[in-house]
């Protein structure tokens, strides 16, 4: 009991010292519940997944969602849960094994499925396997990939997103209406992402997208080194599971060290060019083109994808932060919890959970909190760029001779 108490002392601190950043609605709830939860290792893997599939959606906000004057995204991702859906996602919720046992659903997971429901129409679970190519699709892989989203006449000028998608999070499959849209009853021009919005709309577009260009190169050597490192960290677990000869989990467990280096030396490259990307950036707020009323809508769908992701990221920290401070004292009864799971639904899979993860949950925190980080000073770069043009109002067009 006595480092029970300790646990929630240092959490109570923490939520002193972040009570600044819990504007969020759901992440005050989150912070109140963990407060108030006994110590679990199963909950602290639930919001270290949680915050993964977080730091997915922030990806995939800034990286792959195309995005128009007329695209509704940007809105629907920026504000409160609906009632009805909040009832309906609890209940959803509530069906997973992990809340058979006394615990409430995570805050966070429920305001993660709402923005799901608004990009995709489906999406995997938690726990699944992510898939990262070497190499960026083929032309064909990309087409059917398309066709299968928007149908046979699919608009080309989706397949940098489509390739994207296909590349880096195959599992999501984005909604059709998000690749269609009219302004004023003529169809918006698209971009295939966040961050190729804000390029359109500089006037240092040539330098802003060669550094893109480069961060996107390494943004991809960084996704295939982290899951080499999950794949091997399953190979280990599975060898284990068989009992394979010690040398031969040996040889696998030598190739993590080498692969976080792998990474590390991507993350330092990334921060170089993350440095120059910020500093061109500024220069936008001092541009003075005036904006027409389809790039006006433009710049404020962007600003409103800016503010989801940063919201995203406020929750991320968060979940980080809980499941670390907890995990310690969720470890010391990790024997008590196994024996409690072991009468529950679905029992033997939760305790693979957690022994598959449990070795690696410090590392992997560590490695979401890195991209986490990089991904925020990405996107806060481009908050309030566009704010002067915004509130400009387009001069009336002469009257021709």
């Amino acid at each position: 009991m006595g480092k029970w108490f300790f646990g929630k002392y240092k959490l109570f601190l923490l939520l002193l010292a972040i009570t600044p950043m819990l504007g969020a609605c759901a992440t005050m709830l989150e912070a109140k519940q963990a407060y108030d939860e006994q110590p679990s290792v199963e909950m602290v893997l639930d919001r270290i997944n949680t915050a993964a599939r977080t730091l997915e959606l922030e990806d995939i906000i800034l990286r792959t969602m195309p995005i128009s004057a007329a695209s509704t995204w940007p809105a629907d991702a920026n504000r409160e849960i609906p009632k009805g859906d909040q009832s309906k996602l609890m209940n959803i919720v509530l069906t997973d094994a992990v809340f058979s046992a006394g615990f409430r659903p995570s805050a966070i997971r429920i305001k993660v499925m709402y923005e799901q429901t608004i990009f995709f129409e489906s999406w995997p679970d938690l726990y699944y396997e992510r898939k990262f190519m070497d190499k960026p699709p083929s032309n064909d892989a990309i087409k059917e990939y398309g066709k299968k989203i928007l149908g046979q006449e699919y608009n080309p000028v989706f397949n940098k997103t489509f390739a994207r998608f296909l590349r880096f999070t195959p599992d999501f499959k984005p909604k059709k209406s998000h690749f269609e849209g009219t302004l004023n009853g003529k169809t918006a021009e698209f971009y295939s992402s966040l961050e190729d919005a804000v390029i359109s709309l500089a006037d240092n577009a040539e330098q802003l997208q060669k550094i893109r260009n480069d961060m996107m190169d390494i943004d991809a050597d960084k996704k295939k080194v982290l899951r080499d490192i999950a794949d091997s960290a399953r190979e280990i677990k599975a060898l284990k599971d068989k009992k394979a000869p010690p040398a031969e989990i040996k040889a696998l467990e030598s190739q993590i060290p080498v692969h976080k280096k792998e990474y590390d030396t991507a993350v330092a490259k990334y921060d170089v060019l993350l440095k120059a990307w910020k500093m061109e950036l500024a220069k936008i707020k001092q541009q003075a083109t005036a904006f027409n009323d389809e790039q006006r809508a433009l710049a404020v769908n962007i600003q409103a994808g800016v503010s989801a992701i940063k919201g995203l990221h406020t929750d991320s920290v968060t979940l980080i932060t809980i499941a670390l401070l907890k995990l310690p004292t969720s470890v010391m009864g990790l024997p008590d919890e196994a024996m409690r799971l072991a009468g529950s639904p679905n029992a033997a899979l939760r305790l693979a959970r957690i022994y598959l993860n449990l070795s690696a949950l410090s590392e992997n925190a560590s490695i979401i909190k890195n991209e986490l980080l990089q991904t925020y000073d990405e996107t806060s770069a481009m908050d309030g760029l566009f704010d002067s043009r915004i509130k400009t109002v387009t001069a009336p067009r002469k009257a021709e001779k």
